[in-house]
C-alpha cells in the first residue's frame, strides 16, 4: 500500500462515507414473491391449471386440500395435470431457481465489501503502525453492466422454471391418456378370457362326452391359457401407467387409490386442422423464449469481459501511518494488475466462444421445434384417421358378422364355437378402436406441448359425409350377441 501525505486534518470518515453511499446506491433487495408472479402469468397462458410454490405450512396446506377434494371424485384429465402442478417435488425444486436467481441480482447490486488492513513494529518504546481501507474500485464502474447482466438472467431464470411447469403438465396429461387406455383395455380383456373360460369349459364336457376330440378340446384350452396370460400381462402394464402417473402426480401412500373414468373421450367429430404451428410454437414455446434470453446474458458477460480485458482489479484506499517520535500522516493507496503477461485475450475468446455456441444451439432448438410441431400434428392426424377407420370401416362389419353368425346359431346353421369366435373378433376390434383412441389423445397432449402449452381452436373443416359423422367408441358386444341361454343349454346338456 503507497501512502501520499495529505493534510493531517482530513477525516477518514469522509472517504468511508463516500463509499458506504456509493455502496447502498447500488443496493436491491430480496422481494418474497421472488418472480413467481410472472411464473403464474406465463403459465395461465398456456394452461388454465394454476401453479403454486410451496413455501410454508399454509401453502402445503392449501395443496394438500385442493389434492383431496381432486382425488375423491373419478380423475380427469385436467385434475391429474392440476394434481401434479401442486405436488410434484421436480416442479417445486425447480422453483428455487428462482430465489437464487435473485440473489444472485441482490447481489450484483452491491458492492464487494471494503478490505481492512493493519501492521504495528515496536522497539522497545519507539513502534510504527500501518492501517488502511481499500475497496475495488472496478467494481463501482462495472456494477451497472453486473446487475444489468444478472437481471436479465433472472427473466432467463423465469422463463426455464415456467417451461418446466408448461412440460410437467403435458406429461402429466399424456400419462393421464395412457393409464386411462390400459385400464380400459383390461376390461375388454376380461370379457375376452370370460368367453375363452366358457369355450373351454364347454370343449372338456364335450370331449368327456365324446362328441369332441382332442385336438379341438386342447386349441380351447391353450386359447384360454393365452387369454390368461395376455389379461396378466395388461394388468401389470397398468400398474406400471398407473404407478408413472402417481410419479408425475407426486402421489404416494393412501392417495394413490384415485380412480379413473371407465372409458377414454370420444375423439372429434370432425378431422382436426390447424394452421400456421410451427409460427406459434416459435412464438409461445417458453424453452425458445429461454434461449434467446440466455443468449442476451452471455452477450452482455461479453461485453463485462471486454471491458476488465486488460484490468480486472483497480482498487484504492485510505490509509493513516502513525510513529512513536511523529505526527500522523494520512494518504490515499491505489493497486492495480500490470497486463504484461495476460491480456485477457482468453477471456474474451472464451465468453465469445460461450456466445457463438449459444446462438447455434438457439438456431438448432429452432429447427427441432418446427420439426417437433410437424411430427406430432401428422401423428395426431394420423391416430385420428386409424380411429375413424376402424369405427367407420371395420367395426360395422364386425357387428354384422356377429349379428349373422347369432341368427345362424339361433337357426342351428352355425354352433357355439362360431358365435365364440364371432364375438372375439369383435372384442378384439374393440381392443384396435381403444388404442386408437389411446394414441389419439396422447397425440393430441404431446402436440399441446410442442407448441408450448395451448393449442389454438381448430380451423374450420369439412363435416364428414357419412350420416354416423361423428365416431363413437367401440362398445362390447350387446348381450343378444354374448353366449346367452343357448350356449348354456348346450353347457347343461354336455
Amino acid at each position: 500500500m503507497n501512502f501520499h501525505p495529505i493534510s493531517k486534518n482530513t477525516p477518514l470518515r469522509t472517504t468511508l462515507g463516500v463509499a458506504i453511499a456509493l455502496s447502498f446506491a447500488g443496493c436491491a433487495s430480496l422481494s418474497p414473491d421472488a418472480g413467481f408472479k410472472d411464473v403464474q402469468t406465463l403459465s395461465a397462458a398456456r394452461f388454465e391449471q394454476r401453479v403454486q410454490w410451496n413455501r410454508s405450512p399454509e401453502d402445503d396446506r392449501a395443496a394438500a386440500e385442493l389434492t383431496q377434494s381432486l382425488l375423491v371424485k373419478p380423475l380427469t384429465a385436467d385434475s391429474a395435470v392440476q394434481i401434479a402442478l401442486l405436488n410434484n417435488r421436480g416442479l417445486q425444486a425447480t422453483y428455487g431457481e428462482l430465489g437464487i436467481a435473485q440473489a444472485e441480482v441482490v447481489s450484483a447490486g452491491r458492492l464487494a465489501n471494503p478490505l481492512v488492513s493493519g501492521q504495528r513494529w515496536s522497539k522497545g518504546e519507539s513502534f510504527k503502525s500501518e492501517i488502511g481501507i481499500e475497496f475495488n474500485f472496478l467494481s463501482l464502474l462495472l456494477l451497472p453492466k453486473k446487475l444489468q447482466m444478472m437481471k436479465t438472467n433472472f427473466e432467463y431464470a423465469k422463463l426455464r422454471v415456467a417451461d418446466e411447469a408448461v412440460r410437467t403438465a403435458a406429461e402429466a396429461r399424456s400419462q393421464y391418456y395412457r393409464a386411462l387406455g390400459v385400464q380400459q383395455t383390461v376390461a375388454l380383456q376380461q370379457a375376452t378370457v370370460a368367453s375363452a373360460e366358457a369355450a373351454a369349459e364347454l370343449a372338456a364336457r364335450q370331449y368327456n362326452a365324446g362328441n369332441l376330440n382332442l385336438k379341438k378340446q386342447v386349441r380351447h384350452q391353450v386359447f384360454y391359457a393365452e387369454s390368461l396370460s395376455q389379461l396378466a400381462r395388461t394388468r401389470q402394464l397398468a400398474f406400471n401407467e398407473r404407478e408413472k402417473l402417481n410419479r408425475v402426480m407426486g402421489l404416494w401412500g393412501t392417495r394413490t387409490d384415485w380412480k379413473l373414468p371407465d372409458r377414454l373421450p370420444e375423439v372429434p367429430a370432425a378431422r382436426p386442422r390447424y394452421d400456421n404451428l410451427e409460427a406459434l410454437a416459435l412464438e409461445q414455446r417458453l424453452d425458445v423464449q429461454a434461449a434467446k434470453q440466455e443468449m442476451q446474458v452471455l452477450a452482455e458477460r461479453l461485453g463485462i469481459t471486454n471491458a476488465t480485458r486488460f484490468i480486472e482489479t483497480l482498487a484504492v484506499g485510505y490509509g493513516v501511518l502513525s510513529e512513536s517520535d511523529a505526527p500522523r500522516r494520512f494518504g490515499p493507496s491505489i493497486e492495480f494488475e500490470l497486463p504484461i503477461f495476460d491480456q485477457g485475450t482468453g477471456r474474451v475468446a472464451r465468453d465469445d466462444a460461450r456466445l457463438r455456441q449459444g446462438a447455434e444451439r438457439l438456431a438448432e432448438l429452432a429447427i427441432n421445434v418446427r420439426s417437433e410441431v410437424r411430427e406430432k400434428y401428422n401423428d395426431l392426424l394420423s391416430s385420428y384417421d386409424q380411429v375413424a377407420h376402424w369405427q367407420k370401416a371395420v367395426v360395422p362389419l364386425r357387428r354384422k358378422i356377429l349379428a349373422q353368425t347369432q341368427l345362424s346359431y339361433n337357426g342351428m346353421l352355425e354352433g357355439i364355437y362360431d358365435l365364440l369366435d364371432s364375438y372375439r373378433e369383435n372384442l378384439r376390434t374393440g381392443q384396435s378402436v381403444i388404442d386408437a383412441v389411446k394414441e389419439y389423445w396422447t397425440a393430441h397432449a404431446e402436440l399441446g406441448r410442442s407448441v408450448g402449452g395451448r393449442l389454438p381452436a381448430p380451423a374450420p373443416t369439412e363435416p364428414a359425409s357419412s350420416p354416423d359423422a361423428k365416431p363413437q367408441q367401440e362398445k362390447p358386444a350387446a348381450d343378444s350377441a354374448q353366449p346367452g341361454s343357448r350356449a348354456a343349454t348346450d353347457r347343461d346338456r354336455s
